[in-house]
């Protein structure tokens, strides 16, 4: 009766005794961290700037040439002085404008509006980039934290460990082996929550970079993170990803493009005119107003103006097919992902709902068995081992959850849950 109610003392102390491992008072937000990147990042302000010089341009593609002035003097004998002397001799004056067939231009300055269509979709892409980094970023922070809390937790349990095992020690009841076993496993512990603290410190490192201020301090860190869920059949995220998707937008528009210059090839068949209007003028005879007309003879063809038709065909289907493909593999990549974050959901729920708790009861036991010799320290530590096994796996289930459903809205280009 005794010895039961020993295992009873010993059982309250260890739960009375288990810490309650705090991190920070103050939540990281993740929308917060990308709304920050997405106003300060470097790179998507450098996009950004890129973008604004780049819509500026299909103005001034539409534009003419400047038109040309010039001045002349004409038919000056080198045997006679003085202007005027000779009736052939005369003065010009002229200006002279390239017109080009009028599609053209209209051609020039769409393909300059789709280039910027261009930028604004790699922008677009790079904010996306961005927003996946940071989420994975701090799911990988939440998870790294998970494992420090439970580290140290479980250092203060094998401190525990170690108080029960010396009260056994004081009554002849357990070794001096139990007590050295349980310090290695104490330094192990040490050891590895140095690096622990490492990957944390890298990982705010990273987030401050991300934020455009890499010499900042990161304060605070990622709250409690619940189970998203995915209301999204296959075929519903085919169709955001082809609305949303700046990859398959930016392959689009490039096919577009081709095409524009495809269009612009043909017209090279066409001639342009150049118009000329000049004002003669000579010594005591009426002044003159000529005009002049001249085009460009496309007469090289089959070496420029076939080949440039060829060459934009050909990037046509380059481009095409580049898009066939990269649609094949978003479907693929959007397959697997919706399989990974439905098995990371199960996984999570077996370990949280079934797995843990039969852990806690097993330690229980193990600490009661432990109390009256039923059980040696090692089995002791092994089913405290394995507790903390299901609790951190728990924890990286989550996280890669999470991160798969990071990397689905990367994949699709929009955000598919609240966070």
């Amino acid at each position: 009766m005794n010895k039961w109610i020993f295992s009873v003392i010993l059982i309250l102390i260890f739960f009375v005794n288990m810490p309650q491992i705090v991190l920070a008072k103050d939540n990281l937000s993740l929308n917060e961290l990308i709304s920050e990147a997405v106003k300060n990042n470097s790179e998507i302000k450098q996009i950004s700037s890129k973008l604004d010089a780049s819509r500026l341009r299909e103005v001034q593609e539409k534009a003419l040439e400047d038109p040309q002035f010039g001045f002349g003097l004409m038919n000056i004998p080198l045997n006679i002085p003085a202007f005027g002397t000779e009736m052939m001799t005369s003065g010009e004056v002229f200006v002279s404008q390239m017109i080009p067939y009028p599609e053209k231009l209209t051609l020039k300055g769409r393909m300059a509006g789709i280039m910027a269509d261009i930028d604004y979709q790699m922008l677009l892409s790079k904010i996306n980039e961005i927003k996946r980094e940071i989420k994975m970023d701090y799911f990988q922070l939440f998870l790294v934290n998970r494992q420090i809390e439970v580290a140290l937790k479980n250092k203060q349990i094998i401190k525990d460990f170690v108080k029960i095992a010396e009260t056994k020690y004081i009554v002849n009841q357990g070794t001096q082996q139990d007590i050295l076993r349980a310090n290695v496993e104490q330094s192990k512990l040490t050891q590895k929550l140095i690096g622990l603290l490492q990957q944390k410190n890298n990982l705010k490192i990273r987030l401050a970079y991300y934020l455009g201020t890499p010499s900042a301090i990161i304060n605070g860190e990622p709250g409690n993170i619940k189970l998203s869920k995915i209301n999204y059949s296959l075929n519903q995220l085919e169709e955001i990803t082809r609305v949303n998707q700046p990859e398959i937008n930016m392959a689009e528009k490039n096919i577009y493009l081709r095409e524009t210059e495809n269009r612009m090839a043909r017209l090279e068949y066409i001639p342009d005119f150049d118009f000329m209007l000049s004002y003669g003028f000579k010594p005591e005879r009426a002044d003159m107003i000529s005009g002049r007309i001249t085009i460009n003879l496309p007469v090289w063809y089959k070496d420029k103006q076939n080949n440039r038709v060829k060459e934009t065909e050909n990037l046509i289907k380059a481009n095409t097919e580049g898009l066939n493909s990269r649609k094949n593999e978003i479907v693929f990549t959007l397959r697997s992902l919706l399989n990974q974050i439905e098995s990371q959901e199960k996984i999570y729920q077996l370990i949280t709902i079934g797995t843990i708790p039969q852990a806690e009861q097993y330690l229980k036991s193990a600490i009661s068995g432990y109390s009256v010799g039923k059980i040696d320290f090692q089995a002791l530590l092994e089913s405290l081992m394995t507790l903390l096994d299901y609790e951190i796996d728990a924890s990286m289930s989550l996280a890669e959850h999470e991160k798969d459903i990071a990397e689905l809205e990367f994949m699709t280009g929009r955000d598919l849950v609240k966070r």
